[in-house]
């Protein structure tokens, strides 16, 4: 019983705790430390910033998870490197747009999938109702039978369950792709002798 009301408290404690810091705006915040920019960009891009380190990507993805859906969502970046916010915000969007566009193909898919699985079941439902009413045949009519729930329950599976976590997916990466970006640099700008030159004229 005592560990019982442990368990319970505990269970409390978590509920309570959030996941998430919510901004002056009320937006939910992603803070993200770079030391370096090699952090941010995949080493195999070649014309421009825009695609993600798959580690970065992961990180952002796994804290979204965790944010109410009444809650629109801030990155902040957080760089001891000189990094530009007009690569960094077209990169983070860029990457969860490719990211959207697949799991929107993958939904798309399910359902198609799904009417062909529930079709499939039901033919073999007809099969099973006219075999039983013609000819009948204890083990034709038990492998129909397991045939049409078999098919019918993918059907069900994938249209009620699977779905269901792809929109949950696809909802997250929408709000990712909106999401407001800042860039903090924390190393502080050098400024070289051509530099306090132009300021002095």
């Amino acid at each position: 019983m005592f560990l019982r009301k442990k368990f319970r408290d505990a269970d409390k404690q978590i509920l309570q705790d959030k996941d998430f810091v919510v901004d002056s705006d009320g937006d939910a915040l992603i803070n993200v430390k770079i030391t370096d920019e090699s952090q941010i960009f995949s080493s195999y891009n070649y014309d421009s910033n825009e695609k993600l380190k798959s580690d970065l990507s992961d990180f952002i993805y796994d804290k979204a998870r965790f944010v109410p859906a009444n809650k629109d969502i801030r990155i902040k970046v957080f760089s001891m490197d000189e990094v530009d916010e007009t690569d960094v915000g077209p990169a983070i969007k860029n990457n969860y747009k490719k990211d959207y566009i697949e799991i929107r193909n993958d939904i798309r898919h399910n359902t198609v999938f799904s009417i062909i699985m529930l079709g499939v079941g039901l033919l073999f439902f007809a099969l099973l109702l006219f075999m039983h009413n013609y000819f009948y045949n204890i083990y034709l009519e038990i492998i129909m039978e397991i045939a049409t729930w078999v098919f019918i329950w993918e059907a069900v599976d994938a249209f009620f369950l699977r779905r269901l976590q792809l929109k949950r997916k696809r909802n997250i990466l929408l709000k990712l792709y909106m999401a407001k970006i800042d860039v903090v640099n924390l190393k502080p700008k050098v400024e070289t002798d051509e530099t306090k030159n132009k300021e002095g004229k």
